[in-house]
């Protein structure tokens, strides 16, 4: 939760200073279609349009901006700094450091809280079954009373013969329950059974989980290279249109309208990045969070 409330605050900083930049080119817009209604290239309908995207922009910022508060208080939570304030996010995203191996062994999932809670489960009605058999056995206990140890060995043999016997208070046979004891044993053994069908459940949707997460960081990844392409082709595009306007065959309403349209490729990118630091968040989880420290 730490780990995605810092994610999160990254990434809100940077839409907050993207968005900024997209109103100032807005801004610029509409500074230029104002001068253009004044001499009659452009008409009141298009300085309506670019007004009313300004004032929405200007609102959606003040929600990012709460957003972002909202969530470096939540990080101020996790981190005990409430109602501090002393907490201060980096403003940019960190490379990553490891790339996510190819293949894991089964027993890494092992490790899962929710598995190895299975496991236990398990284990102890495997013991209680053991015990629910026991009792239907005669018990023999040695005790010492009035200073002599009671054994009473003759009585065994008469043990299955009288249901009534109790030997020296050492030695009983549950005769009379014992229809009640073999219940109970069938009722562990059911235990047991339901403990191994919820273990199995537990394991499949740690495998799913664990390639949902593979699935998706595969995804962003390839995504990121598609949206690092079309920002490179856009970066060739206003560079072209930049030296166009040098020589007078193209003017800045069309360049910003192509710097606008950069940054929100960035602003695709940035949630890209933090989707793939999310997903490897939820694999390091998924993998049971143990000994996975380089993710």
């Amino acid at each position: 939760m730490i780990a995605k409330a810092y994610y999160l605050n990254i990434a809100g900083q940077y839409q907050e200073q993207k968005i900024s930049e997209y109103i100032r080119k807005t801004e610029d817009l509409k500074r230029i279609l104002t001068v253009q209604n004044k001499v009659g290239t452009a008409n009141a309908l298009d300085l309506s349009n670019i007004e009313s995207e300004s004032i929405l922009l200007s609102s959606y910022l003040e929600k990012i901006k709460n957003a972002n508060s909202q969530s470096r208080r939540s990080l101020e939570m996790l981190c005990g700094k409430y109602p501090e304030g002393l907490i201060k996010v980096s403003a940019k995203f960190s490379a990553l450091q490891q790339d996510i191996p190819t293949n894991f062994p089964l027993n890494v999932l092992e490790k899962r809280a929710d598995i190895m809670a299975q496991q236990f489960q398990i284990e102890s009605s495997f013991y209680e079954i053991q015990e629910a058999k026991a009792a239907r056995l005669p018990a023999i206990n040695i005790s010492a009373a009035f200073g002599a140890a009671e054994t009473n060995v003759e009585g065994i043999s008469n043990l299955f013969s009288n249901p009534l016997i109790k030997v020296g208070g050492g030695l009983t046979t549950p005769i009379f329950n014992g229809g009640k004891l073999k219940k109970n044993v069938e009722v562990k053994t059911s235990q047991q059974k339901q403990a191994v069908e919820q273990y199995a459940k537990s394991v499949l949707l740690a495998l799913n989980e664990v390639e949902s997460a593979l699935a998706n960081l595969g995804s962003i990844d390839k995504q990121e290279v598609f949206q690092q392409r079309a920002i490179s082709s856009l970066e060739k595009n206003i560079d072209l249109t930049k030296k166009q306007i040098n020589v007078g065959s193209s003017n800045s309403f069309t360049l910003l309208q192509k710097q606008r349209d950069l940054v929100k490729r960035e602003m695709n990118t940035i949630d890209l990045h933090l989707q793939q630091r999310i997903e490897r968040i939820n694999l390091y989880m998924a993998l049971g969070a143990n000994g996975l420290a380089n993710f």
